[in-house]
């Protein structure tokens, strides 16, 4: 009795910390029935815990079966290997990145939404891509902006042009005012 009560008693500690966690776990044995899932992956699909314990997913849910997700648990069961990868789940227009651990008896999967990480990336990508054209941009009209136009030296109070016909300025194009200050001008 005292040896049921101790195993009663971890499987509680364990079902407390795994119903804590944010991301979604849940466990299948090798046919794919679910046979233990936290309240985080219940309501991804819209259930309690105990509305699937004991269903097969990708039969209450078929779209599942086209989803890179259903291949890799097949890979990570039948090569006893862990394998990760991240899923875009189109029903609810949300990115997941999951972890597949197989065992003999199945396999447990730890997954996360990171739909807002996702939108981050894409947005700084756009950002990105977006300065990538400016400067593209700046570097194709570079002789035009810089002509005629007065900029600074590398030396504190003189001022450089880019005109051959200014006054005090020798060696042409792209000649540098070395030596007139800037009152100069």
């Amino acid at each position: 009795i005292e040896k049921d009560s101790t195993i009663q008693a971890t499987e509680n500690e364990l079902d407390e910390t795994l119903q804590r966690i944010t991301d979604g776990f849940l466990s299948m044995n090798l046919q794919g029935v679910c046979e233990y899932i936290n309240l985080s992956a219940a309501q991804v699909f819209g259930k309690r815990p105990e509305d699937l314990v004991g269903k097969v997913l990708h039969n209450e849910y078929s779209y599942l079966r086209d989803y890179q997700i259903f291949s890799d648990f097949a890979v990570a069961r039948d090569r006893q290997l862990p394998v990760s990868g991240e899923q875009y789940d189109h029903m609810l227009d949300r990115w997941y990145v999951y972890h597949i651990y197989p065992s003999a008896e199945g396999a447990s999967v730890f997954f996360r939404d990171i739909t807002e990480f996702r939108k981050t990336q894409h947005q700084l990508k756009e950002q990105d891509d977006a300065e990538q054209g400016r400067v593209a941009a700046r570097e194709e009209r570079g002789a035009d902006e810089t002509s005629g136009e007065q900029r600074r030296c590398q030396r504190p109070g003189v001022l450089a042009t880019h005109e051959a016909d200014r006054p005090g300025v020798r060696g042409g194009r792209g000649a540098c005012a070395v030596g007139l200050p800037a009152a100069a001008w």
